[in-house]
């Protein structure tokens, strides 16, 4: 029970900061003519869980619920996969000048089991930007 306590208590003490500038810029949603884009939001339908994420074959991050990354890349193929109890992947076949919204959910609970599924899915355009809106990025 105390631990319940105690993140609630953080999570009232944690105030919405104003966007960055590098938050600014990622929600202009512009197009990169020789790069592809592609924003992964995260949403959570349990607790307040995180999810370490290996981008292709080197970066790894690790994504809160209402949190977004973009990962700006060059066309081709390009893998996301979850790391964890549930393991869940998407390639996108990237385009110069296209951009790409995945969608990250997590469930599971504030314990030791932490994530029990996690599943990736594209998003068509305009529910992405809506998400990204209300996200904040990592």
């Amino acid at each position: 029970m105390w631990r319940y306590v105690i993140v609630a208590a953080l999570l009232a003490g944690c105030a919405q900061l104003p966007p960055g500038p590098q938050d600014i810029e990622a929600r202009k949603f512009e197009s990169i003519p020789d790069k592809a884009a592609i924003y992964i939001v995260c949403e959570s339908t349990s607790a307040l869980l995180g999810a370490p994420l290996w981008l292709g074959q080197g970066a790894q991050i690790t994504l809160w619920p209402g949190n977004y990354h973009r990962w700006v890349v060059e066309p081709g193929s390009h893998t996301i996969a979850a790391i964890g109890v549930s393991p869940a992947s998407i390639t996108i076949q990237a385009q110069a000048g296209r951009i790409y919204f995945v969608h990250y959910r997590l469930e599971g609970a504030w314990s030791w089991e932490g994530v029990v599924n996690s599943t990736l899915k594209l998003m068509d355009d305009q529910a992405g930007r809506v998400r990204v809106r209300q996200a904040v990025l990592l």
